[in-house]
């Protein structure tokens, strides 16, 4: 088994394989957290125009995402687990975008499958889907700029 630690959008662009995008503190925990109160499906888009024009597609679909931490304009919900607290959403598909994690998904372009971890995802050895045997493993700790930071790079070495 090939792991290997790639940073920011250069990172996923060259990821290969198996790819795991690491968003350690809100998108993807987030995510966990809308599949624990219910949701069907979440579509990770990277761009504030393709959630909107999901939402067009739909409009039942639910909104959540940020840009610099901020709730987007016209969105439901921004991108903190603790905004869903007592929220439904059972059989709910919603689109999800932010200035990070879900960049990651966008940008890896050449990944033959891309699975999330966040801090409520780590387990004892990499996730797989089932469908293909252990090979190449990029993992992508999300940030903007410089490096990613230590608690994702931790979290990169935990899971």
């Amino acid at each position: 088994m090939d792991i290997q630690i790639l940073e920011l959008i250069d990172g996923a662009r060259r990821a290969e394989g198996l790819t795991v995008v690491i968003d350690v503190f809100r998108a993807f925990t987030l995510e966990c957290w809308l599949f624990s109160r219910g949701a069907e499906c979440i579509y990770p888009v990277g761009q504030v125009e393709d959630a909107l024009a999901l939402k067009r597609e739909d409009p039942r679909r639910i909104l959540f995402g940020e840009r610099g931490g901020a709730i987007i304009e016209g969105f439901e919900y921004g991108n903190s687990p603790s905004e869903t607290a007592g929220l439904d959403l059972r059989g709910k598909t919603l689109i999800h975008t932010t200035s990070a994690g879900t960049q990651g998904i966008e940008n890896a372009v050449m990944a033959d499958e891309i699975i999330t971890g966040s801090l409520v995802t780590p387990g004892p050895r990499p996730p797989t889907s089932g469908r293909r045997p252990p090979g190449r493993y990029p993992w992508w700790p999300w940030a903007t700029q410089g490096s990613a930071g230590p608690e994702k790079t931790c979290s990169a070495q935990s899971i």
